[in-house]
């Protein structure tokens, strides 16, 4: 017995001087421990951040009325004046544009100068919200409507105006599903919200709402012409520079905020975005906006598209999940998507803050 406890502690002896050993080549400085300076994939990794670029940006080219759409001002609070476009019925689009006169610079949700064939994507280029709705009968019939469509009665009530508010009412008279949001001008910037109770879907179960993506062309810049960069809250943040050469394909980068929804779907920690804020800098130190939700963010999920070679837009914006979906298989290999019977009861509050000059930058936001 005391043969086998003498060899045990001669083992555990022997592996320490081994440990210590190991220990004290390590803590000697080698050659391999300094990156090298002329290494150009390390250095342009993620592991180092890129030299700011403080290019001036292009002069804007601003009209507030252009061949479809007039924009009317209604406000004015501190340094920004809110514009909208006023059209009510099925050619409103709810576009609104804020001017800083501070430094001159609009904020645009929609895409000024910029013309496409799509006749969808042209609706989608000026409208304000995007929703998507699904047929209960065919469940996989997976249906999009922007506000400038012709399916969707828009109505704009300033009675609130002496407050600052505009209120939007829509109504998708195909999809039977209306719903009110305001737009509030403050002494920072706008404020979105759309309160829960507005939601109203009376087409007797047929179709129901799924979601609702806001502002999604709000700061949209084209290719590489302006300098700067999208600020996204992965950890302590990451820069993404824009670039008409993305490395990311032309659907881009979608995540949730504090990760998906464990009910559904199971949780990668690796790729939950820390707070519900993004971000974007046209020109450093310049101007920039940042988006913060204050309310619904456990339903929202941020998207960030690049610009690539068939997408020549940057743009990023919040969309707000509904209803979940759950897959279930069925015989034959089949699947079909089964949605929550009751849509979340939750209200949206975003708050977009421009900021100009040394606060137009990663710090400043």
């Amino acid at each position: 017995m005391k043969k086998k406890i003498l060899i045990a502690l001669f083992t555990v002896i022997l592996s320490s001087f081994f440990i210590v050993s190991l220990a004290s080549k390590d803590n000697q400085p080698t050659n391999n421990d300094v990156a090298p300076q002329n290494n150009n994939i390390m250095i342009n990794s993620p592991l180092f951040t890129s030299v700011e670029d403080e290019a001036q940006r292009p002069a804007q080219d601003i009209s507030f009325t252009t061949e479809e759409i007039t924009f009317e001002h209604v406000l004015t609070v501190g340094t920004f004046e809110l514009w909208i476009d006023a059209t009510q019925g099925t050619g409103g689009t709810g576009a609104i544009r804020v001017r800083n006169t501070e430094t001159g610079y609009v904020w645009c949700s929609d895409v000024p100068n910029y013309t496409v064939d799509s006749n969808s994507t042209k609706r989608a280029m000026k409208s304000s919200i995007e929703m998507a709705y699904t047929s209960v009968d065919k469940p996989r019939d997976f249906k999009y409507d922007v506000t400038a469509s012709s399916n969707i009665n828009l109505t704009i009530d300033k009675s609130q105006i002496s407050n600052n508010v505009i209120t939007y009412k829509v109504d998708n008279t195909v999809a039977k599903i209306k719903f009110a949001y305001t737009v509030t001008l403050t002494a920072n910037g706008i404020q979105f919200d759309l309160a829960n109770s507005s939601i109203e879907e009376y087409s007797n179960g047929k179709n129901i709402l799924k979601e609702i993506k806001v502002f999604p062309y709000l700061g949209t810049t084209i290719n590489k012409e302006t300098p700067g960069y999208v600020f996204i809250p992965s950890g302590n943040g990451a820069l993404v520079r824009y670039s008409s050469e993305s490395i990311l394909s032309s659907t881009g980068y979608t995540q949730r905020y504090y990760g998906s929804d464990e009910n559904y779907l199971g949780n990668n920690e690796a790729d939950v975005l820390s707070l519900p804020v993004f971000g974007m800098v046209h020109g450093v130190n310049q101007d920039a906006m940042i988006a913060r939700i204050k309310n619904g963010s456990a339903m929202a999920k941020l998207t960030y598209i690049p610009a690539v070679s068939n997408n020549p837009f940057n743009r990023a914006y919040n969309t707000f999940i509904y209803r979940e979906a759950t897959s279930i298989s069925i015989p034959g290999g089949s699947k079909v998507d089964v949605y929550d019977e009751e849509y979340c009861k939750e209200d949206i509050s975003i708050s977009y803050s421009f900021l100009s000059k040394e606060n137009a930058n990663y710090v400043g936001m």
